[in-house]
């Protein structure tokens, strides 16, 4: 695939609006509460984007995507995705798969909305990793992704 190649750069890519304080907290792209960097272990999310595709990984998984609403946030563009051939790559074939239509990746708001949607199914699981008691953020999707890994028989 052609590095150039984004078929996403005018979409939005969403999240769901009651979700939006929990995701900028656990994103690198804010400051603590005290003006201090994050850390990975608190924020173990480079950028929104990175948190929004492991939702949309878990989303698929589910095997069902949420209908996009009014009350969701658009947190950035599909140019975040520029270079990033697999992650592409994977949107479109999941949305196939999806659709059962192999013509929609000519229209690349069809395969954002079934990607946010997907995003948006995967989202309180995520979450729920990341909030495990007693265990900082990264120690707790680690320990989960560990858990799913075993479950799949991934090694």
């Amino acid at each position: 695939m052609d590095q150039h190649y984004n078929p996403f750069q005018n979409s939005d890519l969403l999240i769901p609006a009651e979700h939006m304080t929990e995701v900028q907290a656990l994103t690198q792209t804010r400051t603590s509460a005290d003006g201090s960097p994050s850390t990975p272990e608190d924020s173990p999310f480079p950028r929104y984007v990175d948190m929004w595709f492991l939702a949309f990984c878990l989303g698929v998984r589910s095997g069902t995507p949420l209908e996009v609403s009014s009350q969701w946030h658009r947190f950035v563009t599909g140019q975040v995705l520029q270079g990033d051939t697999e992650r592409i790559a994977t949107l479109e074939v999941i949305a196939i798969a999806q659709s059962g239509d192999p013509l929609i990746v000519a229209d690349p708001k069809k395969v954002m909305s079934i990607a946010n949607g997907f995003a948006a199914a995967g989202m309180p699981e995520l979450l729920q990793f990341l909030r495990k008691p007693n265990m900082k953020p990264l120690d707790g999707l680690a320990d989960e992704m560990r858990s799913l890994s075993e479950l799949e028989g991934i090694e």
